[in-house]
């Protein structure tokens, strides 16, 4: 094969595969934060998914179901449920077996609705005033 044929081979399985990701939309795998909803973080994603509008989006929900949200404020906007992927206020052997699970059911996650070419999650944190 000469340096030009390589390079034509070359260029028609570029624009092959440009044209392939064209044609699949790219995936985009949501993470709510704690106490909060696949619903919430739709809401929180509005702007930047009105802005990418050739992208889908999958919401991941928590598998821990809360009895409060994260925030008043929340609660206010948003009726429950209100999920969590892992719990705070757990001994240490039940937080940990909760992220076993919420890693197992992420990959489930993905083996469900991916393959994934980007992940959005917003953090579990609980901070204290």
């Amino acid at each position: 094969m000469t340096l030009g044929e390589a390079s034509r081979s070359s260029m028609h399985v570029t624009a092959h595969s440009a044209n392939m990701r064209c044609c699949r939309p790219m995936r985009v795998m949501c993470v709510h934060g704690w106490r909060t909803s696949p619903s919430i973080m739709e809401f929180q994603t509005a702007e930047l998914r009105k802005r990418l509008p050739g992208l889908e989006f999958h919401f991941m929900a928590g598998h821990m179901k809360e009895s409060e949200a994260c925030d008043p404020t929340i609660a206010t906007l948003f009726e429950g449920p209100y999920y969590a992927h892992w719990g705070l206020h757990q001994s240490e052997s039940e937080q940990t077996a909760n992220i076993k699970k919420a890693v197992h059911d992420a990959l489930e996650f993905i083996k469900k609705n991916g393959p994934f070419q980007c992940v959005i999650g917003f953090s579990q944190v609980k901070y204290e005033d």
